[in-house]
C-alpha cells in the first residue's frame, strides 16, 4: 500500500515535498497532472484501510500553510473548496477511494492539533539576484544597485514589519548620504541640514522586494554612472566594505576617524537597526564601477558591531562658556532661551538641575555669564544631525566678580 490513491477522481498525482515521515510520509504535498495541488494528511489507521485527508491548494494558500500562515487544522476547517477523504486498502484487490466532504463530517480525531504549524522557510517573492547578477544589471543600468537582506527569525515569509523596515531604510539613506557628503565635499558640515548639492546626489530609489528571508533593492535614482564614477557608487562601495571588515575595536576606531563625527554616528545607527532584527543580515552590492561585493553580518557580528561603535562614536559633551541675554525661562518645563550677546546665535534648549534655581531667580533681558554643554545627535526621522544644549550655569553679570563666578 501507497499514499497516493490510484484511479480516482484526483487524478494522477505526484509527490511534491513531505513534511512529516514516520513509517513513510504522513503529511505531504503532491500535484496533480492538471497542476492541482493538495496537501495530504494521514487521518486514521485501519485493519483494511487507512483514511487519509486531501485538500486541494492554491498556490497561495500551500505557501501560507507551509510557512505557518495558517495552521494545518484551520486549513482543513476552512478549505478553498471541498476537500476530499480518501480510503488507501491495504489489500490490493481493493480499490482506492476518494470522496468529497466538508469540513463539518470531519471526526476530531482526524484533524491535527489545534497548535500544529509547520514554519517552513517559504519564499513568496522572487528570489533575490546574487552579488554577480546584481553587477550585471547594474552595468545594464548604468546605476550602483544594493540589496539589503535581513533574515528575521520569527518569519517564515517574505514579509517583514513595515515600521523596522522604514526604520532601516531611513538609516541606510542616512549613511549613504553622510558618506557621499565626504565624496563631494571637503570639509562636510558635521551639523544642520546637508546641501541640496548632497541629498540629489545620494538620492536613490526603492526598485525590488525579493526572496531569502526579506530582501529590499535599492538603487541610484540618476543614471549617473553611467558618465563615470559617482559619490553614489563610492559610498555604497564604502559601506560594504566596512561592513565587511572584523568587528575588533582597533579596526571600528580606524573606521570612525575615516568617516568623521556624521558619518560615524549615521552607521552607528544604521548598525543598531539592524541588530535589533535579531537577525542575520547580507549586503549585496553591484556596480558598473566597483564590480560586485558581498558583506555578510551574522546576528552576533551585528550586535558586537554596534557595542563598539556606540564606544567610538560617543562624544564628550563640548562645553560652551559666553556672555548671553535670557530671551526665555520656563522653570515648571525646565526649558530656556539665551542670545550670545557677540554673535548673536540663539540656543534653547533645556535646564540642569544644578542651574534650575538660578533660572528661576533670573530676569528677562538681562545679561549673564552662561555655561552650557552641546551634544550632537541625528535625528531618525530625517537623518539630520542636530545639536541640544543643556544650560549647566547661569550668573548675572553683576555678581560676576563676587562669590558667584564661573566654576
Amino acid at each position: 500500500m501507497g499514499w497516493l490513491p490510484i484511479n480516482t477522481v484526483l487524478g494522477d498525482l505526484e509527490t511534491c515535498e513531505v513534511f512529516v515521515e514516520y513509517d513513510g510520509p504522513r503529511l505531504f504535498a503532491c500535484r496533480s497532472s492538471t497542476d492541482q495541488q493538495f496537501i495530504a494528511g494521514w487521518a486514521e489507521e485501519g485493519g483494511d484501510r487507512d483514511l487519509w485527508l486531501y485538500l486541494p491548494v492554491s498556490g497561495g494558500r500551500l505557501s501560507a500553510v507551509r510557512s505557518g500562515g495558517i495552521k494545518l487544522r484551520d486549513a482543513y476547517l476552512r478549505p478553498e473548496g471541498f476537500l476530499y477523504l480518501v480510503s488507501l486498502h491495504h489489500r490490493g484487490d481493493e480499490p482506492d477511494a476518494a470522496t468529497p466532504v466538508r469540513p463539518s463530517d470531519l471526526h476530531e480525531n482526524w484533524l491535527p492539533a489545534a497548535d500544529f504549524a509547520l514554519n517552513i522557510q517559504t519564499p513568496t517573492a522572487q528570489l533575490a539576484l546574487t552579488a554577480a547578477e546584481l553587477e550585471r544589471l547594474a552595468v545594464q543600468e548604468g546605476r550602483t544597485r544594493l540589496d539589503v537582506q535581513v533574515h528575521l527569525p520569527e518569519y517564515y515569509r517574505t514579509e517583514a514589519p513595515t515600521r523596522k523596515i522604514g526604520e532601516v531604510l531611513i538609516a541606510l539613506q542616512s549613511v549613504l548620504e553622510n558618506f557621499g557628503s565626504l565624496e563631494i565635499q571637503d570639509e562636510p558640515p558635521q551639523a544642520g541640514a546637508l546641501p541640496d548639492t548632497v541629498t540629489r546626489a545620494m538620492a536613490s530609489n526603492v526598485v525590488s522586494l525579493s526572496a531569502a528571508s526579506f530582501v529590499v533593492g535599492i538603487a541610484s535614482t540618476e543614471g549617473q554612472d553611467l558618465f563615470g564614477e559617482s559619490p553614489f557608487s563610492k559610498a555604497v562601495e564604502r559601506l560594504v566594505t566596512i561592513a565587511a571588515n572584523d568587528a575588533d575595536g582597533e579596526t571600528v576606531s580606524e573606521e570612525v576617524k575615516q568617516l568623521k563625527p556624521r558619518g560615524a554616528r549615521s552607521y552607528s545607527k544604521l548598525i543598531r537597526e539592524l541588530a535589533d532584527t535579531s537577525g542575520d543580515v547580507a549586503f549585496n552590492a553591484g556596480s558598473p564601477q566597483f564590480g560586485a561585493r558581498t558583506a555578510r553580518l551574522s546576528a552576533e557580528k551585528l550586535e558586537r558591531l554596534s557595542h563598539l561603535l556606540d564606544a567610538a562614536v560617543e562624544q564628550d559633551p563640548v562645553e560652551i562658556r559666553a556672555r548671553m541675554i535670557l530671551v526665555a525661562a520656563d522653570s515648571e518645563h525646565m526649558r530656556f532661551g539665551l542670545r550670545d550677546v557677540e554673535t548673536q546665535a540663539l540656543y534653547q534648549g533645556k535646564v540642569s538641575p544644578a542651574a534650575a534655581s538660578q533660572v528661576s531667580r533670573a530676569t528677562i533681558h538681562d545679561e549673564y555669564e552662561v555655561v552650557m554643554t552641546e551634544v550632537a545627535f541625528d535625528e531618525a526621522a530625517t537623518g539630520e544631525t542636530k545639536l541640544s544644549y543643556t544650560l549647566e550655569q547661569l550668573l548675572h553679570v553683576a555678581n560676576e566678580t563676587g562669590p558667584d563666578t564661573f566654576e
